[in-house]
Order: C-alpha cells, then structure tokens, then sequence
C-alpha cells in the first residue's frame, strides 16, 4: 500500500486541478498566499472553516480531503498524525 497523502499535498493537488495558482486561491477565500502555501507544505494544518472554503472552492468534499490523507491508515489499525480518529 502506498502511503497516505498529507493534507497540503491533497490540497495542493485539488488546487492545481482546479486550475488555480496560489495567489488566486488565497485571494478567493480570503487568506494571505503565504498562509495557503504553509499549508500546502504541511507546516500548519487548516481550520475547519479554511478547510471547507478550499475544499468547495476546489470542489472536493471535506470527506474527500480526510479520507485522502489517512483513512487507510487508521482503518489498517495504524493511526497516525494525519489519520486521527473521527
């Protein structure tokens, strides 16, 4: 099994499909551009309300962004930082 993606990567991905560059993005939820990429990059994990503005932005599901980094994991009985317990 490969590994689980992090929420940034899963993010970043998202945006990139939706075809968006950091500054747009951040400009359309309201965030600083170098508060999206410190997400992106996984120094920081997002808020419940920054997560759902990205995620309908992008138009992912919030299932989609949680289950992408880490459901696996846990479902295998291997919880780590990115698949925390629902």
């Amino acid at each position: 099994m490969t590994a689980a993606m992090t929420i940034g990567a899963t993010l970043r991905n998202a945006r990139k499909r939706a075809g968006l560059n950091l500054r747009e993005a951040s400009y359309r939820i309201g965030m600083s551009k170098s508060h999206l990429s410190v997400i992106e990059n996984d120094d920081s994990v997002p808020g419940l309300l920054i997560a759902a503005r990205l995620a309908a932005l992008y138009g992912i599901s919030l299932d989609a962004l949680v289950d992408e980094t880490g459901s696996a994991a846990y479902a295998e009985g291997k919880p780590t930082a990115e698949a925390a317990p629902r």
